[in-house]
């Protein structure tokens, strides 16, 4: 597939979309994940976070809140997904409420929860032995706590970015913990929701609360810049994913339910809404 994909808030109401989209542009909304050959396909309720692995894939957090888990699903052809196996099932695999599910390039996945597991004080990051041929993955045990509101992580491969949205009096932070999770430094950010590593250098940081997207080199900057903010024609009513494709920044508008484009090299200059009109609140994106 080479489309961009968008998981939804989901839920029970009539406008509610629990499956993840493939757009194709100006053509369609369709339908990605799909039963397996005996018809077999979890409930879906509140899709969150997705990924492709180096295998081919695709993990998908259905983060609904009273009953969390993570789904595997294998490419079909002619386009698509069907379900292969739960990965990994409530609080005894380390879930509550999850948000986001990363492959660490180390063979393990990383899920973070929004909620505070059982015996916990805190929300916290959980790790899990990626599958093989010789055995499904298994809950590892807690990797990082110590969150308000924890959602949004990536990695570059040496280093962990958390963003914590915080709440009324502390309004979010990012922060960077080396691969052993240790805490090296961490910056304010209005509302910091979602995270995209770019794969060379720049972190890009979803504020819900400023309706914008940051761009920081952690390396190299003591701070994050304002990258791209909402305006009366492109706007961004509660940011929420992003990813990039191409040398352009997609980035989701939850409350606008469109998604935006940028091209990286000229934002402003080149921003537009590249999808409009969801029926339901886009969570999630990717290109797949």
């Amino acid at each position: 597939m080479s489309d961009l994909c968008i998981s939804f808030h989901g839920g029970s109401t009539a406008s509610s979309i629990n499956n993840i989209l493939s757009v194709i542009p100006n053509t369609s909304l369709t339908p990605v994940l799909a039963p397996n050959a005996s018809g077999v396909l979890p409930a879906l309720s509140e899709l969150r976070g997705f990924f492709v692995d180096s295998n081919g894939s695709l993990f998908v957090v259905n983060a609904y809140k009273d009953f969390s888990n993570i789904l595997t699903f294998q490419p079909q052809n002619g386009g698509g997904y069907t379900f292969d196996s739960i990965f990994a099932a409530g609080a005894t695999d380390g879930l509550a409420h999850p948000f986001c599910a990363v492959a660490g390039g180390d063979g393990h996945i990383y899920v973070s929860n929004q909620d505070v597991l059982s015996g916990a004080s805190s929300s916290a990051i959980t790790y899990y032995e990626g599958p093989t041929l010789t055995h499904p993955g298994k809950y590892k045990g807690v990797f990082i706590d110590g969150f308000i509101t924890l959602r949004g992580i990536a990695t570059d491969g040496s280093n962990w970015f958390v963003a914590d949205e915080g709440d009324s009096k502390n309004p979010g932070t990012v922060a960077v913990y080396d691969k052993n999770g240790e805490l090296k430094t961490s910056v304010k950010v209005n509302q910091a929701v979602h995270l995209l590593y770019d794969g060379a250098k720049y972190l890009y940081i979803g504020s819900e609360g400023d309706n914008a997207v940051y761009q920081w080199d952690p390396a190299g900057d003591s701070q994050p810049v304002k990258f791209v903010s909402s305006t009366t024609t492109v706007p961004i009513n509660h940011t929420s994913g992003l990813a990039i494709s191409n040398a352009y920044l997609f980035v989701a508008s939850r409350k606008s339910f469109s998604v935006n484009s940028y091209q990286i090299s000229n934002p402003a200059a080149t921003a537009v809404v590249l999808v409009s009109g969801l029926a339901d609140d886009p969570e999630f994106i990717l290109y797949m």
